[in-house]
């Protein structure tokens, strides 16, 4: 996504003295991409690197064109870098703290795949889908199947102000289990939404589109007010197509990430892991395919300052982004194990580098489950690792298997390791359903990254999970919890919280982290909770979600959240 569109913010406050730190060129090795022009400082400390390894290991890309490596001290940098520039972190005495909270749900289940914020107005726009009824501020809506139904939800998108009050929402379903999987907002407020359509037909308000395959891809540009644009559907005849992310960048177009098995979005038939663009008008600019041996997570999408788009994921034996193959170190030997990787292409769609992240068995399970960038170009990536990987900085290694590791790391644009970071979660028994996971990750306009992540554990057997982001462990709260954690620019903890039901609620009452979002008013979470009753109706009485102190109390079975933290 977008940083100068969706998830840029002012920086969180420090708890040092200001460092100033532009993204020109340094002697430590090739440059940034050109970014910006605002003259720019970060407040913060220089990096404390005690929390990575710093230890020689393995390059992040074996490939010729990978750049040499710089070293966790590295900075983004590049021929044009002086040109970009990251906003002064503004020190407001209330980081991390709750400025607002909502839930909505009347009955069934409710779930936030995805949020944005508008970089103009601070305006938080979030999308899912949901069973039953719900009323986000303007009346009741009904999925078109009962809140007892399987697989049967409609789609959903509401805006608010940066603030929390209520501006408008729309509801799209025809009874086949419509699903908004991501949603973006342009730089002229305009709100684009996309996910999948299963069966049937559906109206975004600019005229029905009719299913051509058992599961399309549908993409829907929503004007300020929420009225329709234009809207499209993907489709192949007798397949199942998929989209996970959807991205705006600083001209208005369009660019969609997700997995095909013969998607044409106007350039001819893509399969496996796809990257498309289409202009402000919804037209096909290009669309690119990667064929995998098999795909595993992903891809995510983002797109940095200078509007070229990223995409990461995850992997297993081989995949092929433009430059050559990529190669787990275990493919020829039938080594299943996954690796991550990271590409990035030019406005055009050409391939210009790419990384990939994990050898063979030493690095079991390696997956990126988010990724985003600054206005320099950085990347972000965050998710979960088994045995060592190597992002560029030094090792990250998980010595013990019976708790759950995960990371973050970040990237200069082009491609260099800058800083990575490992977090061990206390248990991975998924015998009793006890670990972390990351997940959504968001970055401000000061360069600091804030992630979001499930923690999960089981009462009744004492294996609650407990993690330490840098300010102190946090243990989850009943079954599942919603974690959040923010970091400066260098790497450095500013602040951590974890939401869930109290410590008294049985262990069947679970929260989750949806997606996270940052700006200059403030990081915004959301997800869902609740501890259905009967058919999943309604909520068992006062399931409370706690999240910065702020008290929740589920109506449905399962609420969405809104949660907003002061930057």
């Amino acid at each position: 996504m977008r940083p100068g569109a969706l998830l840029m913010a002012a920086g969180f406050a420090a708890s040092v003295g200001a460092l100033v730190f532009a993204c020109g060129s340094t002697e430590d090795g090739p440059g940034a991409d050109a970014g910006p022009s605002a003259d720019v400082s970060v407040e913060g400390s220089l990096a404390d690197t005690s929390e990575a390894s710093t230890s020689d290991g393995p390059p992040s890309d074996a490939r010729p064109d990978a750049p040499e490596e710089t070293g966790s001290d590295a900075r983004e940098a590049g021929p044009d870098a002086g040109a970009c520039a990251l906003r002064e972190a503004g020190a407001t005495g209330n980081s991390g703290k709750s400025q607002w909270g909502s839930n909505f749900g009347i009955t069934g289940r409710t779930y936030a795949t995805s949020v944005a914020i508008h970089a103009a107005s601070g305006d938080v726009v979030v999308a899912g889908y949901f069973l039953g009824t719900i009323d986000f501020g303007s009346g009741t809506a009904t999925s078109h199947a009962p809140a007892s139904a399987a697989e049967s939800a409609d789609a959903f998108v509401a805006r608010f102000t940066s603030s929390g009050t209520f501006k408008w929402a729309k509801t799209f379903g025809n009874g086949f289990g419509v699903s908004a999987n991501s949603v973006a907002v342009s730089a002229s407020g305009h709100v684009v939404l996309a996910g999948n359509l299963p069966g049937g037909s559906l109206d975004f308000g600019c005229g029905a589109l009719t299913t051509i395959g058992n599961n399309d891809v549908f993409v829907a540009d929503l004007d300020a007010t929420g009225s329709c644009v234009w809207s499209k559907n993907f489709g192949t005849a007798g397949q199942n197509e998929g989209i996970n992310t959807v991205a705006v960048d600083g001209g208005g177009n369009v660019l969609l990430a997700g997995a095909g098995t013969a998607l044409n979005l106007g350039g001819g038939p893509l399969t496996g892991y796809y990257l498309a663009k289409l202009n402000s008008s919804g037209a096909h600019s290009w669309s690119k395919g990667f064929a995998a041996s098999t795909s595993y997570g992903g891809p995510w999408l983002t797109v940095d300052g200078q509007d070229n788009p990223v995409l990461a994921g995850s992997f297993t034996s081989t995949i092929d982004l433009g430059g050559g193959p990529l190669r787990t170190g275990g493919a020829d030997a039938g080594d299943t194990t996954n690796a991550a990787f990271v590409a990035k292409f030019d406005l055009s769609g050409n391939y210009q580098w790419a990384r990939q992240y994990g050898e063979g068995m030493a690095a079991r399970n390696a997956s990126i489950n988010g990724v985003a960038t600054d206005a320099c170009g950085a990347i972000f990536v965050n998710g979960p690792f088994g045995g060592m990987v190597n992002f560029g900085s030094g090792a990250l290694t998980s010595p013990d298997s019976t708790k759950s590791y995960a990371f973050l790391a970040k990237i200069d644009a082009s491609g260099n390791g800058v800083w990575s970071k490992s977090f061990v979660g206390s248990n991975r028994n998924f015998s009793v359903n006890s670990y972390f996971l990351l997940g959504a990750i968001a970055v401000d306009a000061a360069g600091g990254p804030t992630i979001a992540a499930n923690m999960v554990g089981d009462n009744s057997s004492g294996d609650q999970e407990t993690v330490d982001f840098g300010g102190g462990p946090l243990t989850n709260a009943g079954r599942k919890s919603a974690a959040i954690a923010s970091f400066d620019a260098n790497g450095l903890h500013r602040w951590s919280n974890v939401g869930g039901a109290p410590s008294t609620a049985t262990q069947s009452t679970p929260a989750y982290q949806g997606s996270v979002a940052a700006h200059s008013t403030g990081v915004v979470m959301t997800g869902a909770f609740g501890r259905c009753t009967g058919s999943c109706v309604v909520s068992s009485p006062s399931t409370t979600l706690v999240m910065g102190g702020r008290t929740l109390t589920a109506m449905s079975g399962q609420d969405l959240f809104i949660s907003s933290f002061a930057p």
